[in-house]
């Protein structure tokens, strides 16, 4: 009997707190240090994340080194994704910013409604791409009425990386317990060559249950986590090691 094939590793991307630079800094660090994938740069994640300063973009490259990784969300304000003609210009000369400080990626959403603000998607997925900015959806996904519609749009756009729970926005629920709809949105992903990044809950103790039940599967994901490699608000290195080691196996 010829053995089980070895499972590959599933890249992981942390998401980091960028109010205080200096924790910052070492965040970023520990993260490169243990082969973290990306990075995620977001500052008030009491409001789910919103634009960094340039000045933690840059703190956060020099930590991160000269490595493709390092990923700013785009966003102007907690609360929902449907944003004034104003909000909109804003994010867009935010992503400007993002370039000059030494991002490699912006993570965003807008959306109309229930629906992707396709216009406005596509003017922030064109002038990412003249500045040299992978573009990837936030989990404003998982607000949308129909995703799975949804992400053919978004490979026509030319988006590379989404974001879901399989779950809906601001239910609470874990990845874990939305695997039908993850299974069905990495389904389609895969036949958009897109990349499903796994959010919600994501901690060492929860990957096996993931990769059992989507590993197998058509289709490329990855893992984003927060809540599952911190204690008392701060990025814990047996946590990430412990993630990582999961992800590895």
């Amino acid at each position: 009997m010829n053995p089980e094939p070895m499972a590959r590793a599933l890249p992981v991307e942390i998401c980091l707190g960028a109010d205080s630079p200096l924790r910052l800094a070492r965040e970023v660090r520990l993260c490169a240090r243990a082969g973290v994938s990306r990075v995620e740069l977001c500052a008030r994640m009491d409001l789910a994340g919103l634009t960094p300063s340039p000045h933690s973009l840059q703190v956060a490259r020099r930590a991160w080194g000269p490595d493709p990784g390092l990923l700013a969300m785009l966003r102007p304000r907690g609360g929902d994704f449907e944003y004034s003609f104003g909000e909109l210009r804003a994010l867009e000369r935010a992503l400007v910013a993002c370039a000059r400080a030494g991002a490699d990626g912006v993570v965003c959403g807008v959306l109309r409604r229930d629906r992707l603000h396709l216009p406005a998607l596509r003017r922030l997925c064109a002038q990412a791409r003249g500045l040299g900015l992978e573009l990837s959806l936030h989990r404003a996904f998982d607000a949308l009425a129909n995703p799975l519609e949804a992400l053919g749009e978004l490979a026509e756009l030319g988006v590379r990386r989404v974001l879901s729970s399989g779950g809906v926005w601001g239910d609470g629920t874990p990845a874990t317990a939305n695997l039908t709809a993850l299974k069905a949105l990495l389904e389609r992903a895969g036949q958009l060559e897109l990349e499903l990044v796994l959010a919600g809950g994501v901690a060492a103790a929860t990957v096996p249950d993931l990769r059992v039940a989507l590993f197998h599967g058509p289709g490329s994901f990855s893992l984003h986590a927060w809540s599952g490699v911190r204690r008392a608000g701060r990025l814990d290195p047996r946590r990430l090691r412990e993630l990582l080691a999961a992800a590895r196996r």
